[in-house]
């Protein structure tokens, strides 16, 4: 409700394409019909409006001549019926106000009485207007909507109990036997659309981070093999965030892949304070092995002294503590479980790639 209020997008949205109304009004009801059984799905509607019942005036050409009337002429009177006609203007101090004459209100309520309705002829005459033409009632007509300049009827639904990207994969599951007329199309919108959107943008910036930081590990350190070693530990303490939230059973959402982005950044920095001190005692003369393991125990310190900084500030995010806190819930979970699995396997991770690059540079020289 709250979406709807602030004109959000409904979660699941597939967009019924065509220019036959009535082909993509069917289609659209067996759409509704046929994702109406995937569990997890409430609220599905099939996006047909129907707009208030029409009647159409058929005005018999020989019966008006007959009588000297116009078609124009009918059409005024029915106007001034029902929309009245505005006789002359009342001013009320400096404010003129418009006086409409109309037929009593029993003759917009009930739509049997236009027929008795009297027409007058050109001799003074007058004639019922169901001597001259008849009514036709049309029904209900659905209301046109259209997207991207094309008739369209949105089915929209919403996802309970079910992460959202699960939901419309059952439901393009559902839909892929469907048999579209000529000149139909499926379209998917949304949230699930917005979201799609969000992930490939956050994809890119990950990239795009991930891509600056071996610059600047390759300007700080001036050799590929620190360089890399660093970058792989970095992206390696990812799947510590996919695994934190696989055993906590949160999606991977935008805001958990936010987490994702940071973690990356805050591994790197463990393995940048590790291996700047290896390289200083190397370039010192010191075994490569000794001075990774003096820099172990010389950096260990800052390196958990952040990560439990970190992670205590987190965690009441973490456990939905606090007003607000579920929103950031996925956000927290991916940070702590990327610092936790960087401080147990991928910083050591970056050390042993260290050694490993090093020892095969040195067996070349």
């Amino acid at each position: 409700m709250i979406g709807d209020l602030s004109g959000t997008p409904e979660p699941v949205a597939i967009y019924v394409f065509g220019e036959d109304q009535n082909a993509i009004s069917s289609i659209a009801r067996e759409v509704a019909k046929r994702i109406s059984g995937i569990s997890g799905l409430v609220d599905i509607n099939n996006g047909i409006v129907f707009s208030n019942p029409e009647m159409e005036l058929l005005v018999d050409p020989e019966a008006a001549e007959r009588y000297g009337l116009s078609t124009a002429a009918i059409q005024n009177t029915l106007r001034a019926v029902v929309e009245g006609t505005v006789a002359t203007q009342l001013r009320v101090g400096d404010q003129l106000y418009p006086l409409r004459v109309r037929y009593p209100a029993t003759y917009h309520q009930d739509l049997d009485l236009l027929p008795k309705v009297l027409l007058k002829t050109p001799d003074g005459g007058r004639v019922t207007l169901s001597s001259v033409a008849s009514l036709k009632p049309l029904g209900l007509t659905k209301e046109l909507d259209r997207r991207q300049l094309r008739p369209v009827i949105a089915v929209t639904a919403r996802a309970d109990g079910i992460a959202l990207g699960t939901a419309v994969a059952h439901v393009k599951a559902s839909l892929a036997t469907l048999t579209l007329p000529p000149g139909a199309t499926l379209e998917y919108g949304g949230l699930y659309a917005e979201q799609q959107a969000a992930f490939h943008q956050l994809t890119l910036v990950l990239l795009a981070g991930i891509a600056g930081m071996f610059l600047v590990l390759a300007w700080e350190f001036g050799r590929l093999g620190p360089a890399l070693a660093i970058l792989i530990g970095a992206v390696a303490c990812l799947a510590g965030s996919f695994l934190a939230l696989d055993l906590t059973g949160v999606t991977l959402n935008i805001s958990s892949f936010m987490g994702v982005i940071m973690v990356a950044g805050i591994a790197a920095k463990n393995g940048i304070l590790l291996l700047d001190h290896t390289e200083h005692q190397v370039a010192a003369g010191s075994d490569p092995r000794a001075a990774l393991i003096d820099a172990a125990r010389m950096r260990m310190r800052p390196i958990l002294m952040t990560t439990i900084a970190t992670v205590a500030g987190l965690l009441p995010l973490a456990l939905g503590i606090g007003a607000g806190a579920k929103v950031q819930q996925p956000l927290a979970l991916a940070v702590i479980g990327g610092l936790i699995f960087a401080l147990i396997f991928s910083t050591p991770l970056a050390g042993g790639l260290y050694l490993l690059c090093h020892t095969r540079s040195f067996r070349r020289s």
